[in-house]
């Protein structure tokens, strides 16, 4: 086998693998074979892989005029046997290519790097600074390195490959575990972390709070009313309904509660509830807040708008938290009605013609107990 790569600072983008006849084996594919033709080191587990960096527009081609891209190029920590002793070297602008299937040491690289490489009676032995830095056994007329089992050499990897390993985990249990030998063989070659691990960033994001809106509440009605839709129920009302709007003034808590059979009847209603909740407070409504459903934002809405006078709020999208009373008010509603169901054993899907049996009935329930709650007045 024979394999020719350009080196990490060449300029070329390319890499040229020659590969000869040699049996396809698993023994060959966890190996690492010096290889005296390669000018740059090639392996092909992810895994083996510290301080990684991906690669695009690179490739290597092979003996038969085809070619394999490689996936980047980082260092791989091997553990490798010394005279029955084991020992770590890091190879580094090690190219990887996961489609491979074997993995290479360069010999031109290892004498770059200043090591003395020589072969003799079936042995190959690497020295540096004439101290022996790793061996190599001849076997099936290739030159494989003496190196640990991959249990072993597997388990060496920097704080960062350990943090990828396990998930992302957060560094300060990874660092717990190396300390405390939670892990059978789980060993650091390097504690150095990247400042910022941007698949944490985008895979552990989270909405902060909230902030309260604070200051002083209104002092006059209906500014601001707050609406919501909600809906549809998985069964209609004996009238039809699946969907529910909700009103509620700021300043008195004031609520009122519509049912609805389509979406589009929302506009209908908001003009009942809008002629009653002026003839009753003697004050015309300011503002009216809600979400960007398209019941709220329709040309004849804000036709409606305009023809009062009434500023339309919105919130910002998938942001209910905006229209916090409103939504609010939806889940008293929902759990309200949820324990009258339960209190009164009745199905949770309707099986009877029973107004009250049908979530929309529970609604209606629930709207004229709430309508007795504390507080609650339109003057």
């Amino acid at each position: 086998m024979a394999a020719i790569a350009a080196d990490d600072c060449s300029d070329s983008d390319d890499a040229i693998c020659l590969v000869g006849n040699a049996a396809d084996s698993d023994e060959m594919s966890k190996s690492l074979l010096v290889d005296s033709a390669a000018s740059a080191h090639m392996c092909w587990m992810r895994g083996c892989f510290d301080d990684y960096h991906t690669t695009t527009g690179r490739s290597v081609t092979t003996g038969d005029k085809g070619s394999v891209a490689t996936a980047g190029v980082g260092t791989v920590v091997l553990s490798v046997i010394v005279h029955g002793k084991t020992r770590k070297i890091n190879l580094e602008k090690v190219l990887h290519v996961p489609t491979m299937g074997f993995n290479l040491m360069s010999v031109g690289m290892m004498e770059e790097r200043g090591a003395e490489v020589s072969v003799k009676g079936g042995k190959t032995i690497i020295k540096i600074s004439d101290k022996v830095a790793a061996c190599g056994t001849r076997k099936s007329g290739l030159y494989h390195l003496d190196m640990a089992p991959p249990s072993y050499f597997a388990a060496v990897a920097s704080l960062q490959l350990w943090h990828e390993r396990l998930g992302h985990v957060n560094v300060a249990g990874v660092k717990r575990m190396i300390k405390n030998k939670d892990i059978d063989r789980l060993k650091c070659s390097f504690m150095a972390v990247k400042d910022v691990c941007e698949p944490c960033v985008y895979g552990k994001a989270a909405m902060t709070p909230m902030s309260s809106a604070g200051g002083v509440r209104v002092t006059k009605r209906l500014q601001p009313v707050h609406s919501d839709l909600g809906g549809p129920m998985s069964e209609p009302s004996r009238g039809g309904a699946l969907y529910f709007g909700t009103f509620t003034d700021d300043f008195s808590r004031w609520t009122n509660v519509v049912f609805l059979q389509k979406k589009s009847d929302l506009l209908s209603e908001y003009k009942k509830w809008l002629t009653k909740a002026q003839l009753h407070t003697g004050t015309k409504i300011k503002i009216l807040r809600s979400d960007n459903g398209g019941e709220y934002v329709s040309n004849a809405f804000k036709a409606l708008h305009e023809e009062s006078g009434t500023t339309h709020q919105t919130t910002v999208p998938d942001t209910p938290q905006q229209n916090g009373v409103a939504e609010r008010l939806n889940r008293v509603l929902v759990e309200m009605a949820r324990t009258i169901r339960i209190f009164g054993r009745m199905p949770s899907r309707r099986r009877s013609t029973s107004r009250t049996a049908s979530p929309a009935g529970r609604f209606s329930s629930a709207r004229r107990l709430l309508s007795c709650g504390p507080g609650i007045s339109p003057t």
